[in-house]
């Protein structure tokens, strides 16, 4: 198996293909690959999925939906709360019930290198908690642009 690529993306020249996530400061403009978006990997962005589901009441993995600031606030806690649940486990055990896992593969990749997966997702929730915060006071929210 590939190992995972766990990254924040911010431009649309390093994204291949289309199988990812947009994250959109504000409201959603009518189209995607945004300037001053960020970008997350399908299978990537299905480790926070389930922080998305209950934060985000019209959240659907197929289309877009809009986070206003009282949910951002929520999603950025959430995701701040994982990456120290991810810090401190030792193992999947801890994380399982915490993660989304999109593809029936995803869980056993994940585990393929699990020390290198679990600090590289606490540092991408990390980052998008802190963007969501900084879009949530700048522009009153953000828009989930779904695969």
């Amino acid at each position: 198996m590939a190992p995972l690529d766990i990254r924040l993306i911010t431009s649309t020249k390093d994204l291949d293909g289309t199988q990812y996530f947009e994250l959109m400061p504000g409201a959603y403009r009518g189209r995607c690959w945004n300037e001053g978006s960020i970008f997350i990997d399908e299978e990537v962005f299905g480790f926070l999925e389930p922080i998305f589901e209950c934060r985000v009441p019209a959240f659907n993995h197929y289309a877009f939906s809009q986070a206003d600031s009282t949910q951002c606030a929520k999603l950025a806690s959430d995701l701040t709360q994982l990456a120290e649940q991810l810090d401190a486990a030792e193992s999947m055990r801890a994380l399982r019930s915490q993660l989304g896992f999109v593809f029936t593969t995803s869980e056993a990749r994940f585990l393929q290198d699990f020390l290198a997966n679990k600090v590289a997702l606490a540092a991408l929730a990390r980052a998008v908690a802190t963007w969501i915060r900084v879009c949530a006071d700048r522009d009153g929210g953000i828009a989930v642009l779904g695969i």
